[in-house]
């Protein structure tokens, strides 16, 4: 699927390149991405079942992803990222809007995150897609450079 000069891509298990992408997220997680996932935590998540990858390519290039699980009738995202030199440009609106499409073709009706309160870019997004803030979840993250315990936001939405 294109979308002006970027492809967005449903990565199934079998595609060829399969491994090859996903090691090239997993490696750049904390530069490129900058993603609070540790790249172990990213390799256990994304091989379990009903959880899926859709990145988004300038050229040859992986410049952002969405990891999401569809699990019954709800819909989680667990990790989203755009590289940051590609920021700003609706690529991570995008890559929601597709896993929102792909989910409520498997039957989700609703869709659910966790975000850490300090991330006001993301919760920015969040609401603009429609979410809504239905939980604190007291010290669910650990801060790595502070070794503190950070708070999330529960949100969920309607699909």
């Amino acid at each position: 699927m294109r979308n002006n000069k970027y492809i967005f891509e449903l990565l199934k298990k079998d595609n060829i390149n399969y491994e090859k992408y996903v090691k090239y997220i997993s490696d750049n997680l904390s530069t490129k991405f900058e993603s609070s996932w540790s790249i172990d935590e990213f390799n256990s998540v994304i091989n379990l079942d009903n959880t899926y990858l859709i990145l988004c390519f300038n050229n040859e290039l992986i410049i952002g992803y969405i990891c999401f699980s569809n699990l019954i009738d709800e819909m989680e995202i667990l990790n989203i990222s755009v590289n940051t030199e590609y920021r700003k440009k609706g690529i991570g609106y995008k890559l929601i809007e597709l896993a929102f499409d792909f989910s409520k073709n498997n039957n989700c009706k609703t869709c659910m995150l966790e975000v850490n309160v300090n991330n006001t870019k993301a919760i920015n997004l969040y609401t603009k897609l429609g979410f809504n803030n239905i939980h604190t979840r007291k010290g669910y993250y650990l801060n790595k450079k502070t070794n503190t315990k950070e708070d999330a936001y529960i949100m969920t939405k309607n699909l």
